[in-house]
């Protein structure tokens, strides 16, 4: 009776072993939509009102992302200089990164005078990462530069809508 039981429990052991056992899951997907990123140009980067001194030749005016303006010794800079600004809005608390594209800017004076200008922002960098949009999905970025001057430019105003314009993008 050992030998017949023995034999059994062989067989259903060789039955189970040959049959395939399937296993079965469940399996998930998700996809989270974002609102689109919009940036705007808020405020224009103005320098202000600048005499310069012909004779000292190339020179350099720069203006910090918040403001402040550094002005030859031998140049006048006044008016009502500011900072420009752009806002970004897109996912409320999303990270984003923001890049200056362009490297600089022709800002021309509508008579055949052109400067450049290198638009920057805090710390002089052309980008910022992680910035963190606020719970409306909104953030105001700041951003100065530098204007480089021979020191042979015509008077007039100059303006990137008479030369040409940097470009700026933001991705989250």
């Amino acid at each position: 009776m050992r030998f017949i039981s023995h034999l059994f429990f062989t067989g259903i052991t060789m039955l189970l072993s040959n049959q395939s056992s399937a296993v079965f899951g469940i399996g998930h997907a998700r996809a989270e939509l974002a609102s689109p990123l919009i940036i705007i140009d808020q405020i224009e980067c103005n320098f202000g009102f600048i005499a310069i001194d012909p004779d000292m030749g190339f020179q350099t005016i720069s203006m910090t992302a918040d403001g402040t303006i550094t002005c030859p010794e031998t140049y006048v800079c006044g008016g009502n200089p500011n900072r420009g600004q752009f806002q970004t809005s897109g996912a409320p608390n999303a990270l984003v990164n923001i890049n200056i594209t362009g490297a600089t800017a022709t800002l021309g004076n509508g008579a055949g005078g052109f400067v450049t200008f290198d638009p920057t922002f805090e710390g002089e960098t052309d980008i910022l990462s992680n910035i963190v949009l606020d719970q409306s999905g909104t953030a105001t970025i700041p951003f100065g530069g530098k204007i480089d001057f021979t020191g042979n430019e015509s008077p007039g105003t100059y303006t990137s809508s008479n030369g040409s314009s940097f470009l700026v993008t933001v991705n989250y």
